[in-house]
């Protein structure tokens, strides 16, 4: 598999290279770890919400680790996420998932109010609450360790496979979906890592929100292409930074 499987592949390659400070919560993790975690979630992805290849999936969530390993886990199933400007009013919303049509639809404890008033003014997909929460839809903590860690099938994915889906401001019209797929996010890895000489020493700090394309592309992907370390960070704070 070329293509879905980065995490896996690196995993297998480097499992005890660190990949992911996650200073948000304190935890560390490997390679290794991140491989277990991406597979967890996507067999949950396809045996519990019925996930499948070319399918779209909704998170509005602040950064957070599960944001990462919900990318990679879309991406082994070849399937496609869609991250959701948690800066919107309610009714934003129902613009962007009358669009995107998700198949399913996450999101953080804290913007379980909003999905709670998105409900009922459109048809919402099966709902994962990422935090130890069920009150509205289910809450991935709660199944987490029951989840298997052994690969899922394999999925044939091609460069123009779409992987990922970001709504532009709409500033002179309606939002549009930009589909970045699976060949063009590859090699604008490759692409920033001959640019910027980057390798597997790196770090850098995750602190674009995942909504928009700086929270993917500078420079989170492209530093786990090279095996080098995120740092990840709920949003920017000068002293934090």
């Amino acid at each position: 598999m070329i293509f879905g499987d980065l995490m896996g592949r690196w995993g297998r390659a480097s499992p005890d290279k660190e990949a992911l400070v996650d200073a948000i919560t304190g935890r560390r993790f490997t390679y290794g770890d991140l491989a277990a975690d991406v597979y967890k979630l996507a067999n949950f992805l396809q045996d519990e919400l019925d996930v499948v290849q070319g399918d779209r999936v909704c998170c509005l969530a602040f950064n957070r680790t599960e944001y990462l390993t919900l990318f990679f886990a879309l991406g082994r199933l070849g399937a496609v996420l869609v991250p959701l400007n948690f800066r919107l009013a309610v009714d934003e919303f129902v613009y962007y998932l009358e669009d995107a049509r998700p198949a399913a639809f996450f999101f953080d404890r804290d913007h379980q109010a909003t999905v709670a008033g998105i409900e009922g003014k459109v048809e919402l997909p099966r709902l994962v609450c990422l935090d130890d929460d069920s009150s509205v839809g289910r809450s991935l903590p709660a199944v987490w360790d029951g989840l298997s860690a052994e690969p899922p099938p394999a999925v044939d994915i091609g460069p123009d496979d779409p992987q990922l889906f970001i709504y532009t401001s709409g500033t002179t019209g309606l939002p549009k979906g930009v589909v970045q797929t699976f060949g063009m996010l590859a090699w604008n890895g490759f692409n920033t890592i001959l640019g910027w000489d980057m390798h597997s020493a790196d770090k850098t700090i995750l602190h674009p929100a995942m909504f928009y394309t700086a929270g993917w592309n500078v420079f989170t992907l492209p530093l786990f292409m090279c095996r080098g370390t995120n740092i990840l960070v709920e949003r920017f704070e000068a002293d934090l930074i």
